[in-house]
């Protein structure tokens, strides 16, 4: 703040001090505010997609989990070429991040399929603890590549919110080594994405959209290979009813705010603070459960 309002005395050296100190408060304020709202925004999209998402497993009977990704990613996809096509923004130029990009959209893809692998292959109190690594390895990340450091202070509040969260929703853990393994780098790939996502949204100036953009069709490609996997013979059996098509249209349209809000939350703050609003949002999802 102090560096901001000496740079900014120095360009309007004629207003008043008492002016540049009122219009850094309100920037500050103003940014808070932006942080505050993404997160709410996610936080609230997630809750939504729960609930729809319950609604498409019972009152629907669409119990093919691949095959709802994947209709996540296609509806979701088409939102964003309608956006495209209307203006809200343009297709970016991948030449100056195609190394950043090409990683985020092998762990993205990779980290999809090793989350599934790892809620299958674990109990759910490994799962959730798999969940909870994903902060220190986040912390680790941003040192590795940015050089940041945690704080005594900031790392102790870290701490307790691990701890916390691992208190109120661990339960039932089982070990097996093949379990083991694939949480450990489903935790991975979850940090690495969220370090890559932040790179290219803040550092590289990427929109959400543009990164949706620019992202998403190999991921329908490797899911649309494991829906065919997993769900072809079943799902030809399946009774689409107008009632089954508007929930899981409701599922889709859901998924597509967490998306985007996920993303947007990136830009404005960080990648470990949405890792914690994640550790909020797996506390909210089993209580409603």
């Amino acid at each position: 703040i102090f560096q901001q309002l000496h740079s900014h005395n120095k360009a309007t050296a004629a207003k008043p001090f008492i002016v540049a100190v009122v219009l850094l408060i309100m920037q500050l304020w103003l940014a808070i505010s932006t942080q505050a709202c993404a997160l709410t925004f996610n936080l609230g999209s997630s809750i939504a997609v729960v609930m729809a998402n319950k609604l498409t497993f019972t009152t629907a009977q669409f119990n093919f989990p691949t095959s709802l990704t994947l209709l996540h990613y296609i509806s979701n996809y088409a939102f964003v070429l309608i956006l495209r096509v209307t203006g809200a923004f343009k297709a970016r130029s991948t030449m100056e991040d195609r190394i950043p990009l090409f990683l985020t959209i092998v762990v993205w893809c990779s980290h999809n399929a090793l989350s599934n692998l790892s809620l299958s292959a674990n109990s759910v109190g490994m799962y959730q603890i798999s969940k909870i690594l994903v902060t220190p390895l986040v912390c680790a990340f941003d040192f590795w590549i940015y050089g940041k450091q945690v704080g005594v202070l900031r790392g102790l509040t870290l701490m307790g919110a691990c701890m916390g969260v691992a208190v109120t929703t661990v339960s039932d853990v089982q070990f097996n080594t093949l379990g083991a393994a694939t949480a450990l780098v489903s935790a991975v790939m979850s940090s690495a994405l969220k370090v890559l996502q932040v790179h290219l949204l803040q550092r590289s100036g990427w929109t959400s959209l543009e990164l949706m953009y620019r992202t998403w069709l190999p991921q329908i490609a490797l899911l649309g290979l494991g829906a065919f996997a997993a769900d072809s013979t079943q799902l030809m059996d399946f009774s689409f009813t107008p009632t089954r098509l508007l929930i899981i249209a409701c599922s889709c349209a859901a998924g597509f705010l967490l998306n985007l809000s996920s993303l947007v939350a990136l830009q404005v703050t960080s990648a470990l603070s949405v890792v914690l609003l994640g550790q909020l949002k797996t506390h909210q999802a089993q209580a409603r459960c």
